[in-house]
């Protein structure tokens, strides 16, 4: 429960963080949305009241609106107004040469309203139009085009009145603070809301090396458990097999035995010499030489052969893929032998019912692979974080993967490699059986160029 709960919080803290700062990237799209359209209304207001007044006072031949004092005419936009004439040009008075209206005076320099020809063609149709919001240095640029009707008949002249927020207008209008605010907001909320997303990973990270140290750790308790306990075993049996020895040894010489009788004796004999090479290299491994396999594909072949009766008894089918061609390797051959017998044993024990083991033997060059396949239920996950595939256990209720554990420090004194997983199928990764796979040093007259 400590375990769960120590993941737990952090994950939750990350997930909540995260999802706050999703929300608020939400919630400021939503707003810059709302603004643009609350910007938009009010650029078309400010626009009518504008062009109302102008259709009012717009005559070429009488300048003397223009002494006028200065309208009480909506600003909340801060937009920036220039009247164009129907080439697009700034409108001039034809006597003076001087500019028609522009609000404020520095509009003739600010309004770039080219990139929206389009709208301004359709303003001298006749029809009001707004530009679609585009970005102009760190500001929001927006543009509206308005017809501007002239009451005098006689005039022909059609005129847009352009009005643009953007860069170089706005000042302190209601609108350039509440995109100043809205940048200042971010500013501050986007720094501190990554900062803390880099803490929870860097603190997730953490914790991961921490498990990953104590899983080590449990493991190197284990081997030094399974050290003392095959030690402690080794000695043990030292005894029985040297009276057994001594007894068989006796009985072959002073009974009358027939020659099978005989041929038992030697069998046993033979068997307690090979016990007791395995608890001497095991008890004492400084004293051993490591050996070789001198003809792996015939080693595995003679192994299947004696376990066929095996086999048959506990209705499991075999398949091997074994080449002709000789393979020397570097290993001790009746560990070799015991640890296939685990595994054979392992899979026999995981399929009650009977069910199939395939074993492959694959020659890659500097390594030979041996490759032992069931189709049980595959082995119990022991880890989340693994080095070198070493991630499983044993899949029997009591289990503890004691088999597996020597098996790989053995393959591992050859100079080997043994990695344990399982075989899945299909996007859910539905386990099909466990699968062992043990790399062994090719050496000696067989050896890979």
């Amino acid at each position: 429960m400590a375990m769960v709960l120590r993941w737990f919080a952090p994950a939750a803290l990350f997930v909540l963080l995260l999802g706050l700062l999703l929300s608020a990237r939400d919630q400021r799209r939503q707003a810059w949305v709302e603004l643009e359209k609350t910007l938009e209304a009010t650029l078309l207001l400010e626009a009518n009241a504008r062009a109302i007044w102008l259709s009012e006072r717009l005559d070429p031949f009488y300048p003397a609106w223009r002494e006028e004092p200065e309208p009480l005419l909506p600003d909340l936009s801060g937009a920036g107004w220039l009247l164009l004439d129907s080439s697009g040009e700034v409108a001039l008075h034809f006597q003076t040469r001087q500019v028609l209206y522009a609000d404020p005076p520095s509009a003739t320099r600010e309004v770039d309203w080219k990139p929206d020809r389009d709208y301004f063609l359709s303003a001298l149709a006749g029809e009001e139009s707004v530009a679609p919001a585009r970005t102009g240095g760190r500001r929001l640029v927006k543009t509206v085009f308005t017809p501007v009707s002239v009451k005098s008949e006689s005039i022909s002249t059609r005129w847009v009145l352009v009005g643009q927020v953007g860069p170089g207008s706005g000042g302190d209008s209601y609108f350039a603070n509440l995109l100043k605010s809205q940048r200042r907001f971010w500013s501050t909320a986007l720094p501190i809301s990554v900062a803390g997303i880099l803490l929870l990973v860097l603190l997730l990270r953490r914790l991961a090396v921490t498990y990953r140290l104590e899983q080590s750790l449990r493991e190197a308790e284990e081997s030094m458990e399974l050290e003392s306990l095959t030690s402690t075993l080794a000695h043990e049996l030292r005894n029985p097999l040297s009276i057994i020895q001594s007894c068989a040894e006796i009985v072959g010489k002073r009974e009358k035995l027939t020659p099978d009788g005989r041929e038992l004796i030697e069998d046993l004999l033979s068997e307690v010499r090979r016990t007791q090479d395995v608890l001497s290299r095991h008890l004492h491994p400084e004293r051993g030489d490591l050996e070789e396999v001198e003809n792996l594909p015939d080693f595995c072949r003679r192994f299947w052969q004696k376990r066929q009766a095996l086999l048959q008894t506990q209705s499991i089918r075999l398949a091997t893929d074994i080449p002709d061609s000789p393979v020397s390797v570097r290993a001790v051959p009746d560990q070799l032998e015991k640890i296939l017998d685990n595994l054979l044993r392992n899979s026999i024990e995981a399929l009650p019912g009977g069910g199939e083991v395939r074993f492959t033997l694959v020659d890659r060059g500097a390594r030979a692979e041996l490759v032992f396949q069931d189709n049980g239920p595959g082995l119990r996950i022991a880890s989340f974080f693994s080095r070198e595939g070493w991630k499983y256990g044993s899949s029997k209720p009591r289990g503890k993967g004691v088999g597996l554990r020597l098996a790989r420090k053995w393959v591992s004194k050859w100079g080997g490699r043994l990695r344990a997983g399982n075989r899945r199928r299909g996007i859910l990764g539905r386990i099909e059986g466990a699968e062992i796979r043990i790399a062994l040093a090719r050496t000696g007259k067989f050896q890979a160029d």
